[in-house]
């Protein structure tokens, strides 16, 4: 995939799941309706192949999204504790139960790559300390208001 004037960030996106060796990696995209998050953000997927594990979670098109919704999907994916937990168990848990999801190893030995969306971002600025160790990267997207 082609994108205009996105080389730079493009770069930068496969820089830092690289860097996960080291420790964890928070990336933010965020601009305007039709800046072109969601286009960076596949053509990175797309370009990380089978270095990366992704996982999808969206929030809703909804006035009154539900709450940790992109997690919802995620969890959806991973199964086991996480997927029972997410519908009543305390929030910390329900994070605490993720980052052990994202601990175990996919079936490949593939970095997991997590994109969320604004309404998520304070549950995962809490992450971030705890991605410090740890081969994992974030890509929040987000449309700026």
């Amino acid at each position: 995939m082609d994108l205009l004037e996105r080389a730079d960030e493009l770069t930068t996106l496969h820089r830092l799941l690289a860097e996960t060796t080291a420790g964890g990696r928070v990336a933010v995209l965020s601009g305007e309706a039709g800046a072109g998050k969601s286009t960076l953000a596949t053509a990175f997927v797309e370009g990380a192949g089978p270095r990366a594990h992704v996982l999808w979670g969206a929030c809703d098109p909804l006035l009154t999204p539900r709450a940790l919704g992109p997690l919802h999907d995620i969890a959806r994916v991973l199964g086991g504790r996480l997927r029972d937990r997410i519908g009543d168990g305390p929030r910390s848990e329900v994070f605490d139960l993720l980052l052990e999801a994202l601990d175990r190893p996919p079936q490949s030995a593939r970095r997991r790559s997590l994109r969320a969306c604004r309404r998520f971002s304070d549950r995962l600025r809490g992450l971030g300390s705890s991605l410090a160790h740890s081969p994992k990267s974030i890509s929040q997207i987000h449309r700026s208001p």
